[in-house]
């Protein structure tokens, strides 16, 4: 049996916190992960980890192994990416990650399947940005900003955010003038990268103010829908906005020259030596396919025909 025989479940363990999660990661059962975990402690003579109802932490012989265990896995993942990237033909399993308007991308997605049948698509649609190395994603397409500096991307559209109330609100509620005047209304709070509500609107001189918010979500329709409906004053997309609003209650721009920002639509990857066929067929097809239909901004506009 090869010394390194059960490396790749056990870094797999370690990563994720739990058996369950490795086995999730791996596209595996949870009874092969396990069954593999013990024959390599077994071969070692050491328990790896210390195990409880609720997670798994490496003992000190296991953190030890992980140490060095990580490396060689990571070493023959890049090996195999050494050689499949010898095979131009795009083929294997593709992870995305999209944001939550899965629906709009939807043509895009179903046409490189079309293209490529070799290759297996499984789709995530989140509006949290996921760590694409722990979570094993292939791709990603953001919205907002990219932190992570160890990510290649490409910029596929921007979107001109802005803040807007329904004209019946700032009738009862008044007329912000100045970014400290947002403390005395309702506001509607998207999520920083889809995790977290928002804590601060961005500045167009590049400062922020701090916000605090009665309804907060990662959806942007609904949010949208509660600014139409009057609930209070939204920061988001304009091209979303100018649809979602009635004639009979339109929606009135605020503090345009103070609040706002143009925020980005990325495509990221992991930077690599070698990027498989897989991976480039996808960059070139989402890239070609923004520039001709961009899908998130033509995909508005039936969602917000459902809007009252």
């Amino acid at each position: 049996m090869p010394l390194t025989e059960g490396f790749v479940e056990f870094t797999a363990i370690v990563e994720a916190g739990s058996i369950r999660g490795a086995a999730r990661d791996l596209g595996m059962s949870r009874a092969t992960v396990h069954r593999h975990l013990e024959e390599l402690e077994a071969r070692m003579g050491l328990r790896l980890l210390h195990r409880t109802t609720r997670s798994l932490a490496p003992t000190r012989a296991g953190a030890e192994l992980y140490r060095h265990a990580r490396r060689i896995v990571a070493d023959a993942q890049a090996a195999t990416e050494a050689v499949r990237a010898l095979d131009d033909h795009p083929r294997g399993l593709l992870r995305i990650s999209v944001p939550p308007e899965a629906n709009a991308m939807a043509p895009m997605l179903l046409a490189f399947a079309e293209t490529y049948p070799d290759v297996q698509l499984e789709v995530d649609a989140s509006s949290a940005h996921v760590d694409l190395r722990s979570a094993q994603v292939d791709v990603a397409i953001r919205a907002g900003r990219v932190r992570d500096a160890d990510l290649m991307g490409r910029t596929l559209t921007r979107h001109h955010s802005r803040c807007v109330a329904a004209r019946s609100y700032l009738e009862a509620r008044g007329t912000p003038s100045t970014a400290a005047d947002l403390a005395d209304h309702d506001l509607l709070l998207a999520y920083d990268a889809g995790r977290t509500p928002q804590r601060t609107w961005p500045l167009l001189d590049g400062g922020t103010v701090r916000v605090q918010g009665r309804i907060a979500s990662n959806d942007l329709m609904l949010l949208a829908r509660a600014a139409a409906a009057g609930h209070g004053i939204m920061l988001g997309p304009a091209s979303l906005l100018e649809r979602v609003f009635s004639d009979d209650d339109p929606a009135i721009t605020v503090l345009e020259d103070v609040v706002g920002t143009r925020s980005s639509v990325s495509l990221v990857w992991t930077d690599s030596e070698y990027l498989q066929p897989k991976v480039r067929a996808f960059i070139d097809h989402v890239v070609a396919w923004f520039a001709a239909h961009d899908p998130l901004k033509t995909a508005l506009e039936p969602m917000a025909s459902q809007a009252p």
